[in-house]
């Protein structure tokens, strides 16, 4: 599980960005992971308080989501019904995300 403290440790004041430093952090982490020959897989659809619990995770902290670690394996292993899914998923182009200027660019 990704998991961030909601206040500062020094001050116990809110950690407005804890869960910005949560992101960063997993990006950083994939990162590393790939160098290593690994792959990631987050997963924000994670039952946050089931893993709080399973984790005897302290109140101060919060889940934000759940990351998968592992080797990547032969796709001709898999049944076909999920081989068929192992393609690279398509992305919008960057000027459908992207704005420059002012909102929606007008």
């Amino acid at each position: 599980a990704l998991c961030a403290q909601k206040n500062y440790a020094a001050t116990g004041k809110e950690n407005f960005w804890h869960q910005f430093d949560t992101g960063t952090a997993w990006g950083y982490f994939t990162l590393e992971a790939e160098s290593r020959g690994f792959i990631t897989h987050g997963m924000a659809g994670v039952d946050r308080d089931a893993a709080a619990k399973a984790f005897d995770l302290p109140p101060e902290y919060e889940v934000i989501a759940a990351v998968a670690l592992g080797k990547p394996g032969n796709a001709e292993e898999l049944p076909d019904s999920i081989r068929e899914r192992e393609k690279p998923g398509t992305r919008k182009d960057s000027s459908e995300i992207c704005s420059f200027g002012k909102f929606g660019g007008k």
